[in-house]
Formats: structure tokens, C-alpha cells, sequence
């Protein structure tokens, strides 16, 4: 973290060298943000006078492709060229109109977070449980017309103001969220195949292609793990897999969907072993503000939910703030 408020403060000393002269006045400033998970993140505020939005740009990523080889000249460059996307973004929704419910809906989505880990994050919001897991619903606020956006959660106290009921925030926001899509894990890996929406993939679970499990998002492959949760998804996965799958947490932004009975290499992918290659993946590949659980999922058809493996509770990753 200090290393990267460090070369943050580089940045902004320099970083005028590379904007255009529209953007003389801009001031910028080192802040620090408190994200999913509740991990802080490094970013620089680009603040231009007469605005009411201050962008900001998480700086880890530049960090550490400098460290990774990249020359700072051209990382400053694509540090200008965002800010100044950033900085002139057409806003069809501003804060000050979110206390109108008739103009924020359309804005709603969906994401899904580990409960514990955002316990401090979660205090206040509008939120609705699935098992050690929170299905919340957020404001997606378009930042420019190449589909960037910044993201908001919605409030006990912003949904009581709007004068509506938790179903009917999740109802909107569902209906705003992109449809769930599927994709084989080895075609992902290959570059050899296309996401199919789930309705459709009965082809992809068919053929004979060798796939092992699958992946479940949207197709920004953005907060699209919450989609396992997406009404009808569960049972349409059921009607693919009549002898039941696992759901495999692998990120906040997608999950895994393994057939039981699935055998790798000669051996059972069992509960105890998914949670073990799981846990083993999150410690070090998976980023701390993109970890969704360690634990995994099947769906119940009796009652129809999401419910965790109790054998897949070795121990957990212990990241309580």
C-alpha cells in the first residue's frame, strides 16, 4: 500500500506533461477507497472546476506494470487517456437525482459479496441473504458512452426515501441485469469458443467436447456471479444436469458449475476436494477484492435454494474485518 501511494504521488506530479491543454485546471489528489471485501485501494481523484463528479482511477494496475516491465512513459500515457475519459464522461444520471425512484431504476443491478467479509460495508444496505452470502443491489451510473460506470449501493435509508418494498428493488434490477450466459471451461482457457445464453446451451452440455465444468456470468463478465441467483437460472441448470452440479464460487464476477460425478484425471471432484482446489486458487490467484467464498454450493431442489456443502468446510480463508 505505501508503495503504491509513493508512485501515486509520482503520477500526479507529472501527469499534467501528459494531459491535453483542455485540461489544465484539472487538480488531482491521492485518495485512498474502501472496495468489496472491505480492501483499500490506491486511486487519484481528477477534480476539474464546475463539475459535480470527481473521477478517480484505482492505480494498482499501473503499479504493477511498471514493476512487471512496462515503461513509465507509456503507463503515463494510458493514465492521461483515462483520465481525460473519465473527466469528460456525459452523465444521463447525476447523485442529486437519486432520490427520485422513477429516475434511478432503470440504473439498478445486482452483485453478489461475501457477508462476513463486508460485514462493516454491508451495515445500512438493502440486502437479501444467500446462506454466508449477500445478494445487494447497486446503482450502475453510466460514466461515458463506451460503457464505463461507476457503481453505488443502495441504501436502507435511499429505499425507504424511494417509497418502495426490497422485492420490488430486486425485481427492477433484475430485469436491468444481462442474461445469464454459459461457456465451457477448457473453450474459456482456449480461446476457442463463444458464451451461449443459458437458455440455449443445451447443445454446448451435449456434445461430446470433453468439458468438465462451465462458467456462469454475463457478458461483461462483470458482477456475474450473482447471477446463479438470477430467477429461473437454478432450474434451468438443474433441467442441464438431471444428476445435480456443484457451484463453484471462483470470483465475485463468475462462478463455476460442475456436474456431480465428474471425474479429473481419474478422481472424483468430491465437495472436500472442489473446497480444497477452491481455497487453494483464492489464497493465489484470485485478487482479495474479487474473493466471493471458499466454500461450495448445490442447489436444493426441495427447497428450492442455494445451499453450502458442509463437506466442503475444511476451514476458511479468515477475512473478518
Amino acid at each position: 500500500m505505501v508503495e503504491h501511494k509513493i508512485f501515486a504521488e509520482g503520477v500526479i506530479k507529472d501527469i499534467k506533461k501528459y494531459l491535453s491543454p483542455n485540461y489544465a485546471d484539472v487538480e488531482c489528489e491521492v485518495i485512498e477507497k474502501r472496495s468489496n471485501n472491505g480492501q483499500l485501494s490506491v486511486n487519484i481523484a481528477f477534480r476539474q472546476p464546475e463539475r459535480e463528479i470527481t473521477p478517480s482511477i484505482g492505480i494498482e494496475p499501473f503499479y504493477e506494470a511498471v514493476r512487471n516491465g512496462e515503461s513509465l512513459e507509456s503507463i503515463m500515457q494510458i493514465i492521461a487517456e483515462m483520465a481525460e475519459q473519465t473527466i469528460n464522461t456525459t452523465f444521463s444520471i447525476i447523485p442529486g437525482e437519486m432520490n427520485e425512484y422513477k429516475e434511478a431504476e432503470n440504473y439498478l443491478g445486482v452483485c453478489l459479496v461475501n457477508t462476513k467479509a463486508n460485514r462493516k460495508q454491508l451495515k445500512g444496505v438493502t440486502c437479501i441473504k444467500v446462506e454466508d452470502l449477500s445478494l445487494i443491489p447497486i446503482i450502475r451510473v453510466p460514466l461515458s458512452e463506451k460503457g464505463i460506470y461507476g457503481s453505488m449501493k443502495v441504501t436502507e435509508e435511499l429505499r425507504e426515501m424511494w417509497g418502495v418494498s426490497v422485492e420490488q428493488i430486486f425485481e427492477q434490477a433484475w430485469k436491468n441485469e444481462e442474461s445469464p450466459m454459459l461457456l465451457g471451461l477448457n473453450e474459456a482457457v482456449l480461446h476457442t469458443g463463444d458464451m451461449r445464453d443459458l437458455s440455449a446451451a443445451q447443445d454446448l452440455v451435449d456434445n461430446d467436447n470433453g468439458e468438465k465444468m462451465y462458467i456462469l456470468t454475463n457478458k461483461r463478465r462483470i458482477d456475474g456471479a450473482a447471477l446463479i441467483v438470477y430467477p429461473g437460472v437454478k432450474e434451468k441448470l438443474d433441467e442441464l444436469f438431471p444428476e445435480g452440479f456443484f457451484i463453484v464460487p471462483s470470483s465475485i464476477h463468475e462462478t463455476l458449475i460442475m456436474p456431480k460425478g465428474v471425474e479429473i484425471q481419474g478422481l472424483e471432484m468430491t465437495p472436500k476436494e472442489l473446497g480444497r482446489m477452491l481455497r487453494y486458487s483464492n489464497q493465489r490467484y484470485v485478487d482479495k477484492m474479487e474473493f466471493l467464498s471458499d466454500r461450495i454450493y448445490e442447489y436444493d431442489k426441495d427447497s428450492g435454494k442455494i445451499r453450502q456443502v458442509s463437506e466442503s468446510m475444511e476451514k476458511e480463508r479468515g477475512m473478518e474485518l
